[in-house]
């Protein structure tokens, strides 16, 4: 999968993007390999944007009752079943932009998962009572303390610890949710941690696509919303490995 460092394709992809940032601490991505993507979670499905003026939007689709129900009603729902697989292609995504865009080093990901640190971690709770899921073979974590940290980037050979969030959501850019046209939007949330534990980054990117899918009469072609999300979680990963080139 290769990046392109300006990204002019992936700019224009995008409806509107929103960055925030808590991290003052100067970081520079072409210096903190060798880098190791720790965490990539997500929600399990495709929940609308809410809306607060819409009483149907009181629950956001992310609960763990919510999923337990809608995989018992409608298992098949491509929105659903296609949450890993999204994840998947997110850690694809930061593991090429970092090596293309960056040309830093991203350690294997069965190191990772095999080192002694990262096998004895515990998963946050918070995260299985809020139906966090996770890439293939990745434990639910959102942090870790300094001390692991250092410990895990000791064993390991990392400098620099990342872990990454992502809310997926689908939202009207035309008309309404019934008849009209829905387009995928994410948020993705970035920390950093680097070689002393401490972090460096936490950022969040907050990108909606212009491709649509049209609904008509309740109705839209699901497979097809879903197959726009590749490109938009291209998009995100760019935004934040240019945002720290320096």
């Amino acid at each position: 999968m290769k990046k392109n460092i300006i990204a002019a394709a992936a700019f224009a992809l995008l409806f509107s993007v929103v960055m925030t940032s808590c991290a003052s601490t100067k970081f520079s991505v072409t210096d903190c390999g060798p880098v190791a993507i720790i965490a990539v979670n997500g929600n399990p499905a495709l929940p609308w944007e809410v809306d607060s003026n819409d009483d149907e939007d009181a629950d956001d689709g992310n609960g763990v009752l919510t999923t337990m129900v809608n995989k018992l009603v409608d298992g098949a729902n491509p929105e659903l079943v296609t949450g890993v697989d999204r994840l998947d292609y997110a850690l694809d995504s930061l593991r090429a932009g970092f090596q293309d865009i960056a040309s830093v080093q991203v350690i294997d990901t069965d190191v990772l998962l095999k080192s002694e640190q990262y096998v004895d971690m515990t998963e946050s709770v918070f995260n299985m009572l809020d139906s966090k899921i996770s890439a293939t073979g990745f434990k639910t974590i959102s942090t870790i303390g300094a001390k692991r940290a250092r410990l895990l980037m000791e064993e390991i050979g990392a400098k620099s610890l990342v872990f990454v969030d992502f809310d997926f959501r689908k939202t009207p850019i035309q008309g309404n949710k019934w008849n009209g046209k829905i387009a995928p939007m994410l948020t993705m949330k970035v920390r950093v941690l680097n070689q002393r534990g401490k972090e460096v980054v936490y950022r969040t990117f907050v990108l909606k696509s212009a491709n649509s899918v049209k609904a008509s009469g309740r109705k839209y072609d699901k497979n097809e919303l879903v197959g726009l999300y590749p490109e938009l979680i291209d998009s995100a990963v760019n935004q934040f490995l240019v945002s720290y080139i320096q």
